[in-house]
């Protein structure tokens, strides 16, 4: 899997299910936890869009606020996921 195409669909969804299709200046380093696009409730539903596009399972210990602070973060961590699977 390569990493333009996981940070591709990454985007998309966000712009798409948490930002309503309202993307503006997204981009792979904007912080959406301190913007407030990504929350406790919203987390919950990025885990299962991962593990249903990247076929990934995202262990309980890894749910951690820095595995989700970015799109270019969440790309990393799905890579990092695949390396060790």
């Amino acid at each position: 899997m390569e990493k333009s195409k996981v940070k591709a669909a990454i985007y998309t969804y966000v712009a798409q299910e948490l930002l309503h299709g309202n993307a503006g200046d997204l981009r792979e380093d904007t912080p959406l936890l301190d913007l407030g696009v990504i929350d406790s409730m919203s987390i919950q539903k990025v885990i299962v869009f991962f593990e249903s596009t990247f076929h990934v399972k995202i262990p309980d210990q890894e749910v951690r606020p820095e595995n989700f602070s970015s799109i270019e973060k969440m790309a990393s961590f799905i890579m990092s996921l695949n390396a060790n699977a």
